[in-house]
Order: C-alpha cells, then structure tokens, then sequence
C-alpha cells in the first residue's frame, strides 16, 4: 500500500521522499527516506537507508531526520554512519 503521508505515533506527519531516522529492530537509528510504502497492517512503513538498504521500520521506530538532529547526528563515530549522515544532508 502506498500512502503519501502517514501519522507516527508521536502525531508526526511523515511525508513520501522525507528524510527519517529510523530503526530497525536489534540496530541503533539510521538516517534514511520514507518510501511511501505503509504495511497493510497501518503498524511499519518502508525506508530506503543511505547505505543503500531498505527495511519495513515500525512507525513507532522513525520520526523526522530535523527532530533531535544534533543528538542522532552524533550518537555512532563510525565512518560508515557518518557517511550516511553527509548523504543525508547533501541528498
């Protein structure tokens, strides 16, 4: 199902093609793009990651890459996440 905006659970508004931090259960938040794709059961929607890896997320696990940036931006020193982080901004 496709859905251009949905509703997390925190009352935020994620749009098609908006940059998220999300997670996927067992791995720390990550930034990536909501896809516009919303499981049948209203409970994940799916995010493209920029690392290129894509993974159905629980709404209650992504909220919008601008909320807590400074925290999230900083929480993982390795090189790869910090790579996906410049992505993010120059994306």
């Amino acid at each position: 199902v496709y859905l251009d905006t949905v509703e997390t659970k925190e009352a935020l508004h994620i749009t098609r093609g908006m940059h998220v931090w999300a997670k996927v259960r067992g791995h720390g938040y990550w930034p990536g793009l909501y896809s516009g794709e919303y499981s049948r059961s209203g409970e994940s929607v799916r995010v493209n990651f920029f690392d290129n890896t894509q993974a159905w997320c629980e709404l209650s696990d992504v909220f919008e890459f601008a909320c807590k940036f400074e925290e999230m931006s900083r929480s993982k020193s390795k090189p790869s996440f910090q790579t996906a982080v410049q992505a993010a901004l120059s994306s």
